[in-house]
Protein backbone atom coordinates (compact mmCIF):
# COMPACT_ATOMS: atom_id res chain seq x y z
CA UNK A 1 0.00 0.00 0.00
CA UNK A 2 1.53 3.79 -0.83
CA UNK A 3 0.70 7.47 -0.65
CA UNK A 4 -2.70 8.27 -1.73
CA UNK A 5 -2.38 10.85 -4.53
CA UNK A 6 -4.25 13.65 -4.25
CA UNK A 7 -7.86 14.04 -3.83
CA UNK A 8 -8.35 10.86 -2.39
CA UNK A 9 -9.99 10.79 1.22
CA UNK A 10 -7.80 10.57 4.12
CA UNK A 11 -7.43 6.88 4.88
CA UNK A 12 -5.15 4.41 6.33
CA UNK A 13 -4.17 2.61 3.72
CA UNK A 14 -4.71 3.29 -0.25
CA UNK A 15 -3.94 0.52 -3.28
CA UNK A 16 -4.51 1.89 -6.54
CA UNK A 17 -7.14 -0.48 -8.60
CA UNK A 18 -6.66 -2.36 -11.96
CA UNK A 19 -8.64 -0.59 -14.15
CA UNK A 20 -7.93 -2.91 -16.79
CA UNK A 21 -9.35 -6.01 -15.16
CA UNK A 22 -12.13 -3.72 -12.62
CA UNK A 23 -10.42 -3.87 -10.01
CA UNK A 24 -11.49 -0.62 -7.94
CA UNK A 25 -9.47 1.79 -5.76
CA UNK A 26 -9.49 -0.02 -2.05
CA UNK A 27 -9.29 2.47 0.55
CA UNK A 28 -8.76 1.35 3.99
CA UNK A 29 -9.78 3.00 7.35
CA UNK A 30 -9.10 2.08 10.94
CA UNK A 31 -11.85 0.42 12.48
CA UNK A 32 -11.70 -1.61 15.45
CA UNK A 33 -14.07 1.06 17.37
CA UNK A 34 -16.03 2.16 14.84
CA UNK A 35 -15.55 3.69 11.12
CA UNK A 36 -12.63 6.35 11.55
CA UNK A 37 -13.59 9.49 10.98
CA UNK A 38 -11.03 9.67 7.62
CA UNK A 39 -11.38 13.71 6.45
CA UNK A 40 -11.78 15.22 10.26
CA UNK A 41 -14.52 17.58 8.94
CA UNK A 42 -16.77 19.04 10.31
CA UNK A 43 -20.18 16.98 10.06
CA UNK A 44 -18.14 13.89 9.44
CA UNK A 45 -18.92 11.40 12.29
CA UNK A 46 -18.80 7.92 13.03
CA UNK A 47 -20.53 5.93 15.17
CA UNK A 48 -17.63 5.13 18.39
CA UNK A 49 -17.84 1.71 20.04
CA UNK A 50 -16.69 0.96 23.37
CA UNK A 51 -13.15 0.15 23.42
CA UNK A 52 -12.65 -3.24 22.81
CA UNK A 53 -11.92 -4.63 26.38
CA UNK A 54 -15.58 -4.82 27.13
CA UNK A 55 -16.68 -7.15 23.87
CA UNK A 56 -13.49 -9.13 25.04
CA UNK A 57 -15.15 -9.52 28.45
CA UNK A 58 -18.37 -10.34 26.91
CA UNK A 59 -16.80 -14.03 25.72
CA UNK A 60 -20.12 -12.85 23.09
CA UNK A 61 -19.15 -13.99 19.55
CA UNK A 62 -22.60 -13.19 18.15
CA UNK A 63 -22.49 -9.71 19.71
CA UNK A 64 -18.54 -9.73 18.00
CA UNK A 65 -20.05 -10.63 15.10
CA UNK A 66 -22.98 -7.66 15.11
CA UNK A 67 -20.11 -4.78 15.95
CA UNK A 68 -18.82 -5.68 13.16
CA UNK A 69 -21.68 -5.86 10.88
CA UNK A 70 -22.72 -2.63 12.17
CA UNK A 71 -19.10 -1.27 11.23
CA UNK A 72 -19.42 -2.54 8.07
CA UNK A 73 -22.74 -0.93 7.56
CA UNK A 74 -21.19 2.45 8.18
CA UNK A 75 -18.51 2.28 6.12
CA UNK A 76 -20.51 1.01 2.94
CA UNK A 77 -22.26 4.04 3.45
CA UNK A 78 -18.95 5.88 3.07
CA UNK A 79 -18.30 5.47 -0.44
CA UNK A 80 -14.57 5.67 -0.50
CA UNK A 81 -14.60 3.49 2.13
CA UNK A 82 -13.76 -0.06 0.97
CA UNK A 83 -11.64 -2.05 3.74
CA UNK A 84 -11.46 -1.91 7.34
CA UNK A 85 -8.28 -2.65 9.36
CA UNK A 86 -9.73 -4.28 12.92
CA UNK A 87 -10.42 -6.22 14.80
CA UNK A 88 -6.98 -5.74 16.88
CA UNK A 89 -5.98 -8.31 18.82
CA UNK A 90 -1.95 -9.81 20.90
CA UNK A 91 -0.54 -12.82 21.11
CA UNK A 92 0.60 -12.19 23.86
CA UNK A 93 -0.70 -12.99 27.33
CA UNK A 94 -0.96 -8.60 28.32
CA UNK A 95 -3.06 -6.86 25.84
CA UNK A 96 -2.39 -3.63 26.34
CA UNK A 97 -4.56 -0.79 24.94
CA UNK A 98 -7.98 0.38 24.33
CA UNK A 99 -7.87 -1.85 20.81
CA UNK A 100 -7.39 -4.66 22.02
CA UNK A 101 -9.78 -7.41 23.39
CA UNK A 102 -8.63 -9.43 26.07
CA UNK A 103 -5.37 -11.28 27.16
CA UNK A 104 -6.34 -14.82 26.20
CA UNK A 105 -4.78 -15.13 22.79
CA UNK A 106 -6.97 -18.11 21.52
CA UNK A 107 -10.43 -16.03 22.77
CA UNK A 108 -8.98 -12.91 21.41
CA UNK A 109 -8.64 -15.07 17.65
CA UNK A 110 -12.42 -16.54 18.09
CA UNK A 111 -13.65 -12.84 18.76
CA UNK A 112 -11.41 -11.05 16.08
CA UNK A 113 -12.72 -13.30 13.22
CA UNK A 114 -16.11 -12.85 14.27
CA UNK A 115 -15.82 -9.22 14.18
CA UNK A 116 -14.11 -9.59 10.42
CA UNK A 117 -16.46 -12.33 9.34
CA UNK A 118 -19.74 -9.62 10.17
CA UNK A 119 -18.09 -7.02 7.98
CA UNK A 120 -17.18 -9.42 5.45
CA UNK A 121 -20.73 -10.61 5.92
CA UNK A 122 -21.85 -6.97 4.84
CA UNK A 123 -19.48 -6.86 1.23
CA UNK A 124 -16.78 -5.39 3.41
CA UNK A 125 -12.85 -6.54 3.18
CA UNK A 126 -11.59 -6.45 6.73
CA UNK A 127 -7.79 -7.74 7.82
CA UNK A 128 -6.67 -8.34 11.97
CA UNK A 129 -4.25 -6.02 13.24
CA UNK A 130 -1.30 -5.92 15.57
CA UNK A 131 -1.57 -9.29 16.49
CA UNK A 132 2.46 -9.42 16.44
CA UNK A 133 5.09 -7.28 17.47
CA UNK A 134 3.02 -4.13 18.05
CA UNK A 135 4.73 -1.53 19.32
CA UNK A 136 3.87 1.06 21.94
CA UNK A 137 1.76 3.89 20.84
CA UNK A 138 4.14 7.06 22.16
CA UNK A 139 6.50 7.80 19.26
CA UNK A 140 5.12 5.47 17.20
CA UNK A 141 5.91 6.70 14.20
CA UNK A 142 9.84 7.50 15.69
CA UNK A 143 10.75 4.48 16.77
CA UNK A 144 11.79 1.60 15.63
CA UNK A 145 12.46 -1.84 16.84
CA UNK A 146 14.87 -4.19 15.25
CA UNK A 147 13.43 -7.90 16.34
CA UNK A 148 15.50 -10.92 15.34
CA UNK A 149 13.15 -13.75 14.07
CA UNK A 150 14.67 -16.54 16.87
CA UNK A 151 13.75 -13.80 19.21
CA UNK A 152 10.15 -13.61 17.56
CA UNK A 153 9.82 -16.82 17.68
CA UNK A 154 10.75 -17.58 21.23
CA UNK A 155 7.70 -15.26 22.13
Amino acid sequence: MGASPEGIPMNSGYMPGVPRLGVPVLLMSDASLGVINPGFHEGDTATALPASIPLGSSFNSDLARTGGRMIALEARSRDSMSGQRAASISLETRATGFEYLLEDPLLSAVLAAESINGKRGEGVISTIKHYSLNCIETNRHWLDAFIDPAAHRRR
